[in-house]
């Protein structure tokens, strides 16, 4: 269900994220994990529900859920809560969203949001 044809879309369940946060720094890859934990398919999409950590430079991370949705022409949208985490992120909430499109292997994006930090 996760990776319909129709979307030529094949989904891993879980795996790692790289990049850079503005904020945060470079993230470890090896530290910041994703799962799907659910997926349907919904009025000519495919939309996951996924849940991960980010690990960024300093050892800090935060954990997050989010609502993937990839249509039929590969375009992808993210939508994210942050739910805590440890560190400077320890107790962080907030919203971001993301898009950018499957290629294949990868679904390189970017975005904005806002993190409201207790400290």
């Amino acid at each position: 269900m996760c990776s319909p044809e129709a979307y030529k879309v094949s989904l891993a369940r879980y795996g790692y994220l790289q990049g850079h946060q503005t904020h945060g720094g470079q993230f470890i890859p090896g530290l910041s994990t994703w799962e799907i934990t659910n997926c349907y398919l919904n009025s000519g999409l495919s939309i996951s529900e996924v849940s991960g950590t980010i690990t960024v430079a300093n050892g800090d991370s935060y954990t997050w859920d989010c609502v993937m949705t990839i249509s039929t022409t590969g375009s992808v949208t993210l939508n994210t809560t942050f739910t805590g985490g440890t560190g400077r992120f320890e107790g962080v909430t907030g919203e971001m969203i993301l898009t950018g499109a499957y290629n294949g292997n990868e679904i390189p994006c970017s975005g904005e949001g806002t993190m409201r930090f207790l400290k």
